[in-house]
């Protein structure tokens, strides 16, 4: 299996090709990419979500790759402070203001406390990732200065819920998220994610909300004003593991665990 690693939204080739005609530089990443895909084609399995920006496709098509979509939603925090929460939901900036009043926004520093805190949060449900990967992120990008870990906390020192963000040149991330279900509603979340819309307008960038993984998650993150981008979804497989895929998606289906479209699989 070939795949992006956990943890990874996007993985994929981008090629800048040079020159002055339009047709010669599809032809070079045409023929670059077709040139890297023949390298895994081994492979009994093959899926990659590309970035947004990746709208030239050809080369997978022709490689005989199934094509999918799946969204996030982007954010152009560029404009001013003013124009971004009028664009919010009357809901959403309602929610913010009451959890403005009895919540205090505090950074957390350490990786180990946010990831017992999730998985805390998260009870009897399975964490998807390898907790240990967080920390390792979270060094990584603090020692670039482009990530950051922000909780919401009560007068009693209570966390209600947390965000990790990350960001490069051009995108802000949200990244990670997760919330105490016996004490917090949305209003925390929503708080938080007012907070990092602030600080990605003091570094003139693009939020990104990072996938839409369920229809709440899309009208949450549709609330506060984004526009839905498409993430290419770029799969190929073997005939036999492609019967051992819909074999198991059946059995998910009828034993009560349907397919999620949002994720386009």
């Amino acid at each position: 299996i070939c795949s992006q690693p956990s943890l990874t939204r996007v993985l994929g080739p981008i090629v800048l090709a040079e020159g002055s005609k339009v047709e010669s530089r599809y032809r070079t990443q045409f023929r670059t990419v077709k040139d890297l895909l023949r390298q895994i084609d081994h492979f009994d399995y093959v899926r990659f979500v590309l970035d947004p920006s990746v709208t030239n496709f050809s080369a997978f098509q022709s490689s005989n790759y199934l094509i999918s979509l799946e969204h996030t939603l982007i954010l152009d925090c560029t404009v001013s402070v003013d124009e971004l929460w009028r664009n919010f939901k009357d809901k959403t900036r309602n929610v913010i203001r009451k959890a403005a009043k009895f919540l205090t926004l505090v950074d957390l520093h350490d990786p180990q406390e946010f990831m017992r805190l999730y998985l805390h949060h998260l009870g009897t449900r399975k964490c998807y990732f390898d907790p240990l990967a967080v920390k390792r992120i979270y060094h990584a990008v603090s020692e670039h200065k482009q990530g950051r870990i922000v909780t919401a906390v009560d007068n009693d020192g209570l966390v209600h819920a947390m965000i990790f963000t990350l960001w490069d040149e051009r995108h802000y991330y949200y990244f990670l998220s997760s919330r105490d279900p016996d004490v917090a509603d949305n209003g925390a979340t929503s708080l938080l994610l007012w907070n990092a819309l602030q600080h990605a307008h003091a570094l003139s960038l693009q939020f990104d909300f990072d996938g839409v993984s369920s229809e709440s998650r899309y009208h949450f993150m549709a609330a506060f004003g984004g526009r839905v981008a498409a993430r290419l979804i770029v799969q190929k497989s073997t005939f036999l593991f492609a019967l051992l895929k819909n074999g198991r998606r059946l059995l998910d289906k009828y034993g009560g665990n349907p397919r999620n479209y949002f994720l386009g699989d």
